[in-house]
């Protein structure tokens, strides 16, 4: 009986774990004795590919240290604040203290704003700068000192939160899903392989069974590649009726200024590049020349040979690492054990 072949790469990362799971739970039914050997490397590369999908989206802590974050943020603009309103006393020497002590502060631009790392580091500093012997006496005649002591204090509190993270080892690092994959992909098609092998060699109602019930999952995987493909391109025919629209409204100034006949461009549906940096291609009427462009500061500018050839060279390799196989065909389903693997990382969110 054929093995209904399958392109397991273009299936996303959870689709790919449920399928790989069903396989294995067909694989336990039928309890094969020539197969039972190759349930347990499935299954070890099932588990490693699910613990990968399953990382937390924020590790350990994380909302403490944005509250920690939140109050030394505050105690910073409470300083800065009682800071300023020393600027307007009436005594002079006041107003000149308090500058002085701005000069200071003025070495550690956007503090509240900065990363953590750097905003732990730019208060020590800042701590340390004001404690000096003549900054500290600025600070206790300005009525700063408990100011000071609350943003130190908040400091700490947030360097402590943040040492009790790392005591705890855990992985800040991304997971390659995408080696996962393949892991258990080769799982996945030692699987299929033995199983056409036991129908080739020792065929019985058992192995049919199986393979009967592998190919109705095929079935109802192609289904749905075919589904989504089918809504991918009309949306990307709406995308594209869409970005016509909108050069048109261009069309009139640029073929006065490249001295095109009035209404010659249309927009032939390519395009390279994203976002702002995306380029159009434009037909002109009764001429075999095209013209990549640009929208900038709602104008087209024609784009330079280098741009497009430099455009097409970063699309070229992001569609070749997207649909590069990574490894031989399988014996019995001609699965590829590589390909296209979906979002290959993980990233948790610090």
């Amino acid at each position: 009986m054929v093995i209904k072949q399958f392109g397991k790469r273009y299936l996303q990362n959870m689709e790919h774990l449920e399928f790989t799971n069903h396989v294995l739970n067909m694989a336990k039914t039928a309890n094969l004795e020539k197969m039972n050997p190759l349930i347990a490397p499935l299954e070890a590369a099932y588990k490693a590919e699910n613990e990968a999908l399953n990382q937390p989206r924020a590790l350990d802590g994380t909302a403490d240290l944005v509250e920690l974050d939140e109050e030394r943020d505050r105690a910073f603009r409470m300083f800065q604040t009682m800071l300023d309103a020393r600027k307007y006393e009436k005594s002079k020497d006041l107003v000149k203290t308090a500058r002085a002590v701005q000069s200071i502060v003025d070495r550690y631009p956007n503090l509240a704003e900065a990363n953590y790392d750097k905003e732990s580091a730019m208060i020590d500093n800042l701590i340390d700068d004001l404690n000096g012997a003549e900054a500290k006496a600025w600070v206790t005649t300005l009525g700063l000192t408990e100011a000071i002591k609350r943003l130190d204090e908040g400091n700490k509190a947030f360097r402590a939160r943040t040492q009790q993270r790392l005591a705890k080892g855990e992985a800040s690092g991304s997971v390659d899903v995408k080696q996962l994959r393949q892991i258990t992909d080769a799982a996945l098609n030692a699987v299929l392989r033995r199983m056409d092998s036991l129908d080739d060699l020792f065929p019985s109602a058992e192995v049919t069974a199986l393979i009967k019930a592998y190919n109705a999952l095929v079935d109802g995987k192609q289904f749905l590649l075919a589904k989504r493909k089918a809504t991918n391109e009309a949306a990307t025919v709406r995308k594209k009726g869409d970005w016509g629209k909108m050069l048109a409204e261009h069309y009139a100034l640029f073929e006065v200024e490249h001295k095109l006949s009035q209404g010659s461009l249309s927009f032939t549906g390519n395009t390279v590049g994203s976002k702002e940096q995306r380029l159009y291609e434009l037909a002109v009427a009764d001429s075999e020349k095209t013209i990549w462009v640009r929208l900038k500061r709602k104008k087209l500018v024609e784009a330079t040979a280098d741009e497009v050839a430099k455009a097409k060279q970063v699309q070229n390799s992001k569609h070749k690492s997207k649909h590069k196989s990574g490894g031989a065909q399988a014996g019995a389903g001609g699965e590829h054990s590589g390909g296209t693997q979906g979002s290959a990382t993980v990233t948790p969110k610090k």
